[in-house]
């Protein structure tokens, strides 16, 4: 009843959609594949990583801003870093990026304990798609309340502090982040798309601080013992 598995677009045409203006426009790109429903919000944000380092897990998280529940019945994740990367052998980008190592849809979101498990249509290091369905009924996402979309592990091994990309869960090589009602429509959401950061390690941070302190210091002895 509900599809959105992984169907590779060519990225050669559409490659100057990526960038800055892409995650300033989102929600309005996203709203240009389909009628967006009223109330449903999906902001991606500043995800900031430690270089280097495996398993770091996020959380994503949809709005209803509505003032009416909004029933859902299915869902489908697509999520992008960067241009989807050089490992996509169907239609690859050119930028290599952090990995999404794993996704989990279900534990904590609205679909914890009313599900059919969740599915794969079909993943490669920069983007992950999985869905689920209801096993009975609908789920309601209640008006005014914030709701776990659901959590991406990341995988940071080679890039370091200061690199920076791109992150997708609305302009996607697979089209919307979306939800499905029980009669399979689209349900799409409002998404402002957002970057990936990778930050320096605490240790790193602290080891800064002291050496500007240090300056500081330094500076400030050198002013006085030239009055």
């Amino acid at each position: 009843m509900f599809s959105n598995a992984f169907h590779p677009w060519n990225l050669n045409s559409t490659r100057v959609s990526w960038g800055s203006g892409v995650r300033c426009l989102g929600g309005f790109l996203v709203g240009l594949s389909g009628v967006a429903h009223a109330g449903l919000l999906i902001h991606v944000g500043d995800v900031q990583l430690l270089p280097n380092l495996p398993n770091q897990s996020v959380p994503f998280f949809v709005e209803n801003t509505g003032d009416t529940d909004i029933l859902v019945a299915g869902f489908s994740w697509n999520m992008q870093v960067a241009d989807g990367g050089v490992e996509n052998f169907l239609t690859p980008g050119v930028i290599p990026g952090p990995s999404i190592t794993a996704v989990d849809i279900l534990t904590g979101t609205p679909f914890q304990s009313n599900n059919t498990d969740q599915f794969t249509g079909g993943n490669i290091p920069q983007f992950a798609n999985w869905t689920t369905t209801t096993s009975s009924g609908s789920i309601a996402l209640t008006a005014g309340e914030t709701f776990l979309l659901g959590t991406a592990i990341f995988d940071t091994t080679g890039f370091n502090f200061g690199d920076s990309f791109d992150l997708f869960l609305g302009n996607t090589i697979n089209g919307p982040t979306k939800y499905f009602d029980l009669e399979g429509g689209e349900l799409l959401a409002l998404v402002f798309d957002g970057t990936l950061a990778v930050i320096p390690e605490p240790h790193q941070t602290a080891a800064v601080a002291v050496c500007l302190l240090g300056v500081g210091l330094a500076l400030r002895k050198t002013r006085r013992s030239t009055k």
